[in-house]
């Protein structure tokens, strides 16, 4: 049995998709911009 451990990169862009305001605002200005603007 192989358990698969995400990445902190994975961990993020899962974090910044299940938040609608996040995932909208990474098409507009780019994840790394988007994700510290909401949890940065």
């Amino acid at each position: 049995y192989f358990m698969h451990y995400k990445t902190p990169m994975e961990q993020m862009h899962e974090r910044c998709e299940s938040y609608p305001p996040c995932d909208y605002l990474s098409d507009q200005i780019g994840f790394f911009m988007a994700y510290n603007h909401f949890f940065g």
